[in-house]
């Protein structure tokens, strides 16, 4: 049989070898084959292991998988297209029988860019994806009413372009806006890096990358120290990361996770696709109210009185020992008291106004003046001061 054969059914040559009959890829198969796991099986990391086998690194859910590369009757089977993942044994497929591997689709020319450039418009919060279906991640999130450009149409998936950002979003929540004179379309955006968790790691020191998740693996590389990966599987103590093209396995005991995935917006049944959580208002918490010191409240001030110092004492400023000193009082001298706050006195002494403790102040029972003002009666008898005598008298009083 010719090498140059593609695909061939090899039921004489592999039943002798693997016990059973099933359809196998000879040459490396076309990029886009696929591979439908009807139970679950268990996967090992190169087509030694996987013929005997032994050391399984991982399981494979049923479903439809992408066909990377056949050996010797073993199938490297991955999620995406054209990328390394992991090994199979057919005869662990359903007990043994025989897996179905479906010939790629006809290539899909390329897209013919529309004659003239649409825009549209979105009628919700819509998620932009890697590709058109909801099983790829979220490259961002377009808010409601805003305007994008149509790349290409894939039945209910439009290619669009916003914010110099291209991907794939549901048409149901999208509706024309304009069509315009025909333009060159924008060029497509720049790969990812590789990673299918978009989690980050940087090594800590010089590390192996390897062809397993063991140290019995061969080495691929060596990382240098500080340098990025990105995850693309976890495997619990052992990491698949890429680096610089290459992809393997590394010991996570020597990296450090800078770059944590980002989580996906949560698909729900609802007729628009749901919203990010808009973002919290930090909100200023109000300052903390300040309570004044008690301003004493003067009492009422009293019916003028007057008061003695018994001892020698500050006049001040104000009501306490803080405030300076204006005067001394003398002992003995009598102040007229004008306001009270507290036990401290409001005075006035010589002129002065302050105030002084009333500790050393006590109250004066009465006052008497007494006017010596010289009497002249110009009348015999005196009944009562007039003209002059009254004259005098205000003289004497003032």
């Amino acid at each position: 049989m010719s090498k140059k054969l593609s695909v061939a059914v090899s039921a004489a040559i592999i039943a002798g070898t693997m016990g059973t009959s099933y359809i196998s890829v000879l040459a490396n198969p076309l990029p886009g084959s696929t591979y439908s796991v009807t139970s679950r099986i268990p996967g090992y990391m190169d087509s030694v292991n996987a013929s005997r086998m032994i050391n399984s690194v991982t399981t494979y859910q049923a479903g439809n998988y992408y066909v990377y590369k056949v050996h010797q009757g073993m199938i490297n089977i991955s999620k995406a297209t054209n990328a390394p993942g992991i090994w199979i044994n057919p005869t662990q497929n359903s007990g043994g029988s025989a897996p179905v591997i479906t010939a790629p689709a006809p290539a899909v020319p390329a897209p013919v860019p529309p004659a003239a450039v649409t825009t549209m418009k979105t009628t919700a919060n819509l998620n932009m994806r890697t590709g058109p279906s909801t099983s790829y991640a979220s490259v961002s999130v377009i808010p409601k009413g805003a305007t994008v450009t149509l790349l290409e149409s894939r039945g209910d998936w439009k290619k669009v372009s916003y914010n110099g950002k291209t991907g794939w979003s549901s048409g149901r929540y999208l509706t024309a806006a304009s069509t315009s004179a025909p333009v060159n379309p924008p060029a497509a955006p720049a790969p990812a890096v590789p990673g299918i968790s978009g989690a980050v790691y940087q090594t800590i020191g010089n590390l192996y990358m390897r062809s397993g998740p063991a140290k019995t693996y061969s080495s691929v590389m060596v990382l240098p120290a500080g340098a990025k990966v990105a995850l693309v599987e976890d495997g619990g103590e052992w990491k698949k990361v890429t680096y610089n093209g290459r992809t393997g396995w590394s010991s996570g005991k020597y990296l450090k996770l800078i770059q944590a995935a980002a989580p996906a917006p949560v698909e729900t049944p609802a007729p628009v696709e749901p919203a990010p959580a808009p973002p919290v208002e930090e909100t200023t918490p109000p300052p903390a109210e300040v309570t004044p010191e008690p301003v004493p409240t003067p009492a009422p001030a009293p019916v003028l009185v007057q008061k003695k110092v018994t001892n020698s004492l500050n006049m001040r400023s104000g009501a306490g020992t803080q405030h300076p000193s204006i005067m001394v009082l003398p002992t003995g001298a009598v102040v007229d008291v004008i306001g009270v706050s507290g036990k401290w006195f409001n005075i006035v002494y010589q002129g002065k106004t302050g105030w002084s403790s009333g500790d050393y102040l006590t109250e004066v029972i009465a006052v008497k003046k007494v006017l010596n003002v010289p009497y002249h009666s110009q009348l015999t008898p005196v009944y009562a001061p007039v003209g002059c005598e009254a004259t005098a008298l205000l003289m004497g009083l003032q």
